[in-house]
């Protein structure tokens, strides 16, 4: 964890103002723009900030998701992110219900898990409650956010295959919405873009299940030209890719490499067990929590955006084949 020094010297103010920052100093003037930036270091280099009690009131938040029950049970992602949210909850002894748009007067926050209808959105905002985005990267005014770095996150997975010497590699996206791209997909067109490596027939763009994984493995390999490598936009795809490959005597690594996204718990115990991008969803969740309540207890009213890095869980289903390719950037990536 991140000492009090460390957010000081990044955030570019004293130690001793970091501290009366962090620990809700009253007495403290200082500008809402410094006071945020040092949440925001705080947030972004894992420093446990202490949310201060509420005196009396305990908090009542709502959860509203766009996925059920069962749709989170088959991409167990983001019931592990609403867990994390739950648990925290339960430590600062909030309480969490589930939304109900004829109870909104009763909450105090409310978290908003992943892109929700923008009917809702207004509501919401009509009645000003404090809102937070979880799980979308958002600068819109009016609430905060806080999601992993998912555009990175899918640089760092392209660049551990080029190093393992793959450059012929296929992308297996899905969408948001039925109009949304997932950033997964805008972030290997442009890192493919920028290595001059990118063929747009190895772009496939389906949906986020095992299904669309299994049919699109098969037409990869029904193909005349194979790549080397797939990167998949999350581990039920990776998981169809796995299926496919085990029914047709297609070996991973040694005949594809794969990569997933997220980390599931299952990714763990396959064969070969999958390389995968781990989204850390204890910590989304938790600090989701102590945002919504910092704005609430606080009376913030400076927006905070916050990204969490996430990292790459290398384990047995990429196979190095040849020198890792050097190619000099011919983009700058944003």
């Amino acid at each position: 964890m991140a000492t009090l020094k460390e957010i000081a010297r990044e955030a570019g103010v004293s130690q001793g103002t970091v501290s009366r920052i962090l620990n809700y100093d009253e007495t403290l003037v200082v500008n809402p723009k410094t006071r945020a930036r040092v949440f925001d270091v705080a947030n972004r280099m894992n420093y446990q900030v202490k949310i201060r009690k509420a005196s009396k009131k305990k908090l009542k938040f709502a959860l509203l998701s766009k996925y059920s029950y069962s749709e989170e049970l088959d991409d167990t992602y983001y019931l592990m992110l609403r867990k994390a949210i739950e648990e925290k909850c339960r430590e600062y002894k909030y309480k969490l219900s589930s939304f109900d748009q004829d109870r909104i007067s009763e909450y105090d926050g409310i978290f908003c898990l992943s892109n929700i209808s923008k009917d809702k959105l207004r509501l919401i905002k009509s009645k000003n409650k404090p809102i937070i985005m979880v799980d979308v990267s958002s600068v819109n005014k009016g609430y905060d956010s806080i999601s992993h770095n998912i555009r990175q996150a899918t640089f760092d997975a392209l660049s551990y295959l080029l190093e393992m010497g793959h450059k012929d590699i296929v992308f297996i996206g899905g969408r948001d919405s039925k109009d949304s791209v997932d950033v997964r997909t805008y972030a290997y067109y442009d890192y493919m873009s920028s290595k001059n490596l990118l063929n747009k027939k190895n772009m496939y763009i389906g949906d986020f299940s095992i299904r669309n994984g299994y049919e699109t493995a098969k037409k990869i390999f029904q193909n005349k030209h194979k790549p080397s490598a797939i990167l998949v936009a999350n581990d039920n795809i990776a998981l169809g890719v796995y299926r496919y490959a085990k029914e047709n005597s297609i070996r991973i690594p040694d005949d594809i490499s794969v990569i997933g996204f997220n980390d599931i718990p299952t990714t763990k115990y396959v064969d070969p067990p999958l390389t995968t991008v781990n989204l850390n969803t204890q910590i989304l969740g938790s600090k989701a929590v102590e945002l919504l309540a910092d704005r609430i207890i606080n009376g913030r009213d400076v927006d905070m955006h916050v990204y969490v890095q996430a990292t790459l869980n290398k384990r047995k289903s990429v196979k190095r084949i040849g020198k890792p390719i050097r190619i000099l950037n011919t983009k700058v990536l944003q």
